[in-house]
């Protein structure tokens, strides 16, 4: 055991490199304590080493079943792989034991948190290519130039023949754009001088 108080020291100042060392060493001593396997799981986790703190949490679970402590670092564990929904499941079993309630919500908060995120996330998945082209090629378009300078061969069609690439035609006229214009009154101004002299009897 002094071994496994000295890893647990060594943790509690934040040397979780070294405090590894000192559990892996006691686990050689006694693998069958399966409160050392918790431990260096607690310093796996916090190296950020999460397949093998899960691997730690999950020997001592095997050892000792059920254990509240043991379940904690497994959910831990599953959440630094980001497997949201089984860390939700072991915080979910570990809310059923007393003492354990805070931690175990506060924990499958998190989980829940980002499962929501995770369904909100945007796809990332590419746009089918269109009209049977593969992605990253561009169509031929009438009028181009082969690349390279390559000539291409004419294609002949039975009383004609006409070339692989076709001719630039000329560039479209330029649109003009058209304004309504006002002209004035085109009809001749009306006097009563005008009426009188055709309507007069």
């Amino acid at each position: 055991m002094v071994l496994a108080d000295c890893g647990n020291e060594t943790a509690k100042r934040g040397c979780y490199r070294e405090a590894v060392l000192l559990f892996t060493e006691a686990v050689k001593l006694n693998p069958r304590e399966y409160r050392f396997f918790g431990n260096r799981s607690f310093c796996y986790e916090k190296l950020q080493r999460y397949p093998e703190a899960l691997r730690d949490a999950q020997l001592a679970l095997h050892l000792q079943p059920g254990w509240p402590k043991g379940l904690f670092r497994q959910g831990k564990a599953l959440m630094g792989l980001k497997q949201y929904a089984d860390a939700a499941r072991t915080f979910e079993q570990l809310m059923q034991m007393d003492g354990f309630q805070g931690d175990a919500a506060t924990q499958l908060h998190q989980c829940h948190i980002q499962l929501l995120l995770n369904s909100l996330a945007p796809s990332a998945a590419p746009l089918p290519a269109w009209n049977g082209l593969a992605q990253g090629t561009q169509p031929s378009l009438p009028g181009s130039s082969p690349p390279g300078g390559m000539t291409l061969p004419s294609v002949t069609v039975p009383g004609m023949k006409y070339p692989a690439v076709l001719p630039r035609s000329a560039a479209p006229a330029p649109i003009r754009e058209r304004f309504a214009v006002w002209v004035g009154n085109l009809t001749p101004k009306i006097t009563q001088d005008i009426l009188l002299c055709h309507f007069q009897p």
